[in-house]
């Protein structure tokens, strides 16, 4: 053939061939399941659940994002890109996010592939978040300072929620508690903090926080009234000396410290001091890793001769 033939041909066939659409590998994205960190999957969730987002149908390799609610790249007003990942060869996807702060009720996932910007989503998996309260620090003494957090609850622009805080530390039973601010009420999503104090003959008790108007909107946690410990590390090897700061106990008690039910070697602070503090040095024992040799926590806990203990 001749040779400017074949390059006249060469030329016409690259025409044709840029003028053929090019058909996206990901034309069927889809999600195939929400689970929960128990493997079940997800219904009512609180904020800060770990969740995994699973589907098909991604570019080969591409970037992944996860949307809560509108697909937008910033996170604002309790919307937009919750997390990120990568598909595999196969076009599977499967992405970690911890649900955010939003108000109480449902909620929809939105999943985008970057490199062709098609998404999918909406409300054909709706998520339900319910209030949750956490309670800071979980256990404390008489007139120790409590702050409550709470999440998922409403809000309304026009009549913004008021949060009532109730606890049956004393009697009687379940009654209105003290806070500060006075007045608690909740932002634009959903969430609101205060503080309470511990009162006299307080005992270990539940601490619930209600919407005024709204009885649905509930949530509670319990709080122990008792001795308090606290750690100078909170991670380590075997061997390692661990630092146990204390008080509550008992006067001046021989203590005992297991860590997961195993009894600590004391290297000092053997007894508590006549105010009932502590401070104790024990060595990690040689405690098993998780299944996949992965890092293991276990309760520390620390009980005095008079059976006063705090975890």
């Amino acid at each position: 053939m001749n040779s400017k033939k074949a390059i006249t041909l060469l030329v016409l066939v690259t025409m044709l061939m840029a003028l053929v659409p090019i058909v996206p590998v990901n034309a069927s994205i889809d999600i195939v399941k929400i689970v929960d960190e128990d493997g079940g999957v997800a219904t009512n969730v609180q904020r800060g659940d770990t969740l995994t987002i699973n589907g098909t149908g991604v570019t080969s390799g591409a970037t992944v994002n996860v949307y809560w609610d509108i697909v937008q790249e910033t996170f604002t007003n309790g919307e937009g890109k919750v997390a990120t990942g990568t598909a595999k060869a196969s076009g599977v996807y499967e992405i970690d996010f911890d649900v955010p702060a939003c108000v109480n009720g449902s909620h929809y996932l939105w999943v985008k592939d970057v490199s062709t910007g098609q998404t999918v989503g909406g409300s054909s998996n709706p998520l339900t978040v319910i209030p949750k309260l956490s309670v800071s620090p979980s256990s404390g003494l008489v007139g120790d300072t409590i702050t409550l957090s709470g999440y998922g609850f409403g809000y309304d622009s026009d009549a913004i929620p008021e949060i009532l805080v109730y606890t049956n530390f004393t009697v009687p039973a379940y009654a209105l508690s003290t806070t500060t601010p006075t007045t608690v009420k909740t932002n634009s999503v959903g969430s609101w903090t205060a503080t309470i104090k511990v009162p006299t003959g307080a005992v270990t008790a539940k601490i619930g926080a209600q919407e005024k108007d709204f009885v649905g909107n509930y949530a509670n946690k319990t709080f122990t009234v008792g001795p308090v410990i606290t750690l100078d590390k909170t991670e380590g090897p075997s061997g390692t000396v661990l630092t146990i700061s204390g008080r509550g106990f008992a006067n001046t008690q021989y203590v005992n410290v297991t860590i997961g039910g195993v009894n600590c070697t004391i290297t000092s602070g053997t007894k508590t001091r006549s105010d009932g503090r502590l401070t104790t040095k024990v060595v990690i024992p040689s405690m098993p890793l998780d299944t996949d040799d992965e890092p293991k926590e276990y309760d520390v806990t620390v009980t005095d001769d008079t059976a006063k203990t705090a975890t």
